[in-house]
């Protein structure tokens, strides 16, 4: 209307989509009756903005509005240049200089199928020369570093968080 201020909105995770990872399926009633509320909402924005160009596109999927926006979160990395990997402490410091590094680094939550990334070391912990490195926290945490342990993977570790300083150079 005339008098209403234009309104944005920021989505980080979006739902019932995210919900898939917890076996949500889309058919059900939960899933349908979250998508028809998403579809009449995001309508009414003046803009959306995301985090990525996937989640823009998931997004468009409920709005016709080209005013969905991506602004990137990693913007406060893009003014450093790459480590060299000879270089680069996180490598030296986890004894994975001279192997193939597959990294997750990240949110440990419910939303994130990390027992994935974890049975893929499982398959292929006979591999010397790939390793896995899952950076993180968050309520799975603990569940995702059993797992690990469970299988017995040297292949494989489960890291706190890092702070700024030390991000940088695992990313």
């Amino acid at each position: 209307s005339f008098f209403r201020p234009p309104v944005s909105l920021i989505i980080w995770d979006l739902y019932p989509d995210a919900l898939k990872a917890a076996a949500i399926r889309e058919e059900s009633l939960i899933y349908r009756v979250w998508a028809a509320w998403n579809r009449k909402l995001f309508g009414r924005f003046h803009r959306i903005f995301t985090l990525s160009g996937n989640m823009k596109s998931l997004i468009l999927r409920y709005c016709n509005s080209a005013e969905v926006h991506v602004i990137p979160n990693w913007s406060a990395f893009s003014g450093y240049t790459p480590v060299k990997r000879s270089e680069n402490r996180f490598t030296a410091r986890t004894d994975i200089r001279d192997k193939f590094l597959v990294q997750y680094s990240g949110n440990i939550g419910v939303t994130h199928n990390l027992e994935t990334l974890v049975e893929v070391a499982f398959m292929l912990r006979n591999q010397d020369d790939i390793f896995f490195s899952i950076v993180g926290r968050g309520e799975r945490s603990a569940f995702i570093k059993g797992l690990i342990l469970e299988r017995g993977l040297s292949n494989c570790e489960l890291l706190p968080f890092r702070k700024d300083k030390d991000l940088y150079e695992s990313l």
